[in-house]
């Protein structure tokens, strides 16, 4: 009896080292949450993809390579989710499913269906030129599709925004950069609809579009027309309003140091979309429920928009395809923007989403094709 007693002793003496080792080291924490789908049949194969998540994401963790959250899930069953460290290293308050992470370029996707959406309800064409929404603006002979499939040509506003903004600690918003491209004209890129080139620009001005054609505030718009309707209950765009109030809300951080806002977060539309791996589980739901979209138009934005590309790595309406494989066709999104990197990563041809949403830059295992590869059948 004695013996019994002093090992359940020395069992909790080193459960309560190992905790008190960890805490003293600053270490992060990791939450594990059960699976929403219980009753949900896995195969040998979705046992393999989840066993392999946990592996990688769990390890990386441990070597402080990854703070974040990953959820895998089948035809919209959960199938894997896990909170692994903190949404802000000074204060150690433990991630949760329902933080809401910068989506950075992943943003840009979000828009996307923003835009066909008022295809949908006649309320534009891709055809159409800027310049039927935005009269001044000074680019010529660029379509709403050559926005949304990069093929604009325009200039980056990232870029000429350093040259022409007068400060930096006053934050410039989407109808000064296009003050900025009248009155300065920069130098475009390339003609319109020449070939690919990847640029935030597009998808500002999209936002644009969208407030010239609706009259309300993009962010508004984006609430009732898109977050509201998929269910994503956790999802925003940033007007600094919610960073001051809401606990719930991840911060960014170079490694643990936290990042600040930047006075290009004014803009949005190529990113400043917030929400949470549940948000982003729900929009994959939406999208295959077409409660957002018509299927029309779903599969037009996964077309291939670009020749001079390879069918491995492509464009079509907001999302970066991968259809060298035709039994694992790939619809994803990526995102890097000041202590942020995410990745929504979609096979529609077994319908498992992997998503992955990180406030440390710590998290270099983020290659797309190296994500795919987790839910391959």
């Amino acid at each position: 009896m004695y013996f019994k007693y002093a090992l359940v002793c020395l069992y909790v003496v080193v459960v309560l080292w190992v905790s008190f080792s960890l805490k003293d080291k600053g270490g992060p924490k990791d939450i594990s949450e059960p699976p929403i789908s219980k009753n949900f049949i896995t195969t040998k194969n979705d046992t393999l993809k989840i066993n392999t998540i946990d592996s990688v994401f769990t390890n990386l963790h441990l070597k402080n390579r990854f703070n974040g959250v990953v959820l895998f899930a089948k035809e919209g069953k959960v199938l894997f989710q896990k909170a692994m460290g903190y949404a802000s290293f000074k204060k150690k308050d433990t991630l949760s499913l329902n933080h809401a992470f910068q989506l950075a370029s992943i943003s840009k996707t979000i828009t996307a269906i923003g835009v066909l959406r008022l295809l949908d309800k006649g309320l534009l064409d891709l055809d159409d030129s800027v310049q039927k929404f935005i009269p001044e603006f000074p680019y010529h002979n660029i379509t709403i599709k050559n926005l949304l499939s990069h093929r604009s040509g325009l200039p980056n506003y990232m870029y000429f925004s350093d040259k022409y903004w007068p400060s930096s600690d006053s934050l410039i918003y989407i109808d000064d950069v296009l003050c900025l491209m009248e009155n300065k004209q920069p130098e475009v890129y390339y003609m319109p609809n020449r070939r690919y080139n990847y640029c935030n620009t597009n998808y500002a001005v999209l936002s644009k579009i969208i407030v010239s054609i609706t009259k309300i505030p993009f962010d508004q718009y984006m609430k009732e027309e898109v977050f509201d309707i998929a269910g994503m209950k956790d999802a925003f765009v940033l007007t600094f309003d919610e960073v001051q109030s809401d606990s719930n809300i991840a911060i960014g951080h170079e490694w643990r140091r936290k990042v600040g806002h930047s006075y290009l977060d004014g803009v949005k539309g190529d990113k400043g979309i917030y929400c949470s791996v549940l948000d982003l589980l729900q929009l994959d739901k939406a999208l295959y429920d077409t409660i957002l979209l018509k299927q029309k138009t779903i599969q037009l934005a996964y077309e291939p928009i670009h020749r001079d590309l390879y069918k491995s790595d492509n464009y079509g309406l907001g999302w970066r395809l991968n259809l060298a494989d035709t039994n694992n066709v790939f619809v994803y999104h990526s995102g890097w923007w000041h202590g942020f990197k995410t990745a929504f990563i979609r096979n529609i041809s077994n319908k498992n989403v992997l998503i992955v949403l990180s406030n440390s830059t710590s998290w270099r295992n983020n290659n797309s094709r190296f994500l795919q590869g987790l839910i391959k059948e």
